[in-house]
């Protein structure tokens, strides 16, 4: 397999055996998708999918046509822009975890309805039929992929997928280039410490879930804004301010990472309850405030008030 075409661009080969297909800028369900190549006879792992059955069709189309026998996938954590194409390769094994596929199906197909400008075209979820353990080894004929599972990272349960023979590590949807992280249904804290893992691994190349391919300074990139927001979240706290005060000081006070700024107050709300916040978090209520919170950026501070709320806004990184 020497090179790929998806839908008329050509995948990134990012090592003898690794490609990678980038959704730029890397904004809501522009995702970025691997093709891993595991023996000389056919034999390829994808590393997510698309969120538009379009998409994955013209991916599968093409990889076939580079001589694909037998085509598995690897899912990172169970959002749909990143697992509603397993339907396209349902004939080859889905890899996940258990609490991804548990995840899957109760979330069902609901970001087809909290996306309507997004024409997905059919879309039937189908969750992992082969499930992994936290740690796990996936041979190749050239050196093997090592499967690491994070709880409470970005979401629930999160999958890294690490080649070390050709040190590249996909990260899911714990790392981000360029885009702003979104951790409302994961952990801060849980993030931070899934971060300092893969920078133990020494990867030359990262290929983050959203956004630019690169090397390690994706994560220290990603690492330092959600240390920022800890920092501001734990000051926040001891003042007894409030999630969208915080959030206003916390974008007055750093410098913005780029796409999609109005995850900052969910990411806020995450790291307080994170640090023990009274109140229980819900993370629909989180997700409305975070759409009021994006018109009120766009619109300016005008007649929203703090707290207040909007019916829509449930997305999914």
């Amino acid at each position: 397999m020497n090179r790929v075409r998806d839908g008329g661009r050509s995948a990134r080969r990012l090592s003898d055996h690794i490609f990678a297909c980038q959704q730029l800028p890397g904004s809501w369900c522009q995702s970025n998708v691997g093709i891993v190549q595991l023996d000389e006879v056919g034999s390829v792992a994808l590393i997510d999918t698309f969120a538009t059955e379009s998409r994955n069709r013209q991916l599968r189309r093409a990889i076939e046509g580079l001589g694909a026998t037998s085509i598995s996938v690897i899912n990172t954590h169970f959002h749909g822009d990143h697992t509603f194409g397993n339907s396209i390769f349902e004939d080859g094994e889905i890899i996940g975890t258990q609490v991804t596929a548990e995840l899957m199906e109760i979330s069902g197909d609901d970001l087809v309805r909290r996306q309507p400008m997004i024409d997905f075209g059919d879309v039937r979820v189908t969750p992992p039929t082969r499930l992994v353990s936290p740690r796990e080894h996936l041979p190749t004929d050239w050196g093997g992929l090592e499967l690491n599972e994070f709880r409470h990272a970005h979401t629930a349960s999160d999958l890294t997928v690490y080649a070390p023979a050709e040190g590249v590590v996909f990260t899911g949807d714990i790392a981000w280039n360029g885009v702003t992280p979104f951790v409302l249904m994961g952990s801060i804290l849980g993030s931070i410490e899934s971060l300092e893992f893969l920078l133990e691994l020494h990867p030359e190349t990262v290929v983050p879930g959203h956004g630019a391919v690169g090397g390690p300074e994706i994560l220290r990139g990603t690492l330092g804004y959600l240390h920022d927001v800890l920092e501001y979240a734990e000051k926040g706290l001891s003042r007894g301010a409030s999630v969208w005060k915080t959030a206003e000081e916390f974008e007055r006070g750093t410098v913005g990472v780029g796409v999609d700024p109005e995850r900052n107050i969910a990411n806020i709300a995450r790291a307080f309850a994170d640090l023990g916040a009274d109140g229980d978090f819900d993370i629909v209520e989180n997700l409305a405030v975070m759409e009021t919170w994006k018109v009120r950026r766009h619109e300016g501070p005008g007649p929203i008030q703090e707290g207040s709320t909007s019916p829509e806004g449930t997305q999914q990184g």
